[in-house]
């Protein structure tokens, strides 16, 4: 499967991505869910540091190889 941003690059910059994550966030913690975990490639810094921004903490690395060519990076959110 290629990788595939979470917002068509065309609609980027309207707020989608973080409206699709609150509903997540949302959803989850109505659900009785503490903690939302994810991963993303190593070198998508900018990805990363938007994940940190919203409250996420980096946990571990993983590597997928080789389904993937790249490390990846696990963080996750409190929800508490």
């Amino acid at each position: 499967m290629p990788n595939m941003p979470g917002v068509c690059p065309s609609l980027q910059g309207y707020g989608l991505g973080k409206r699709i994550h609150t509903v997540a966030t949302d959803y989850v913690r109505a659900h009785g869910g503490r903690r939302l975990a994810l991963n993303t490639a190593e070198p998508a810094t900018q990805l990363i540091n938007l994940y940190l921004r919203w409250g996420y903490i980096i946990v571990d690395t993983c590597d997928w190889r080789p389904f993937t060519n790249y490390r990846s990076v696990v963080l996750v959110l409190n929800l508490e």
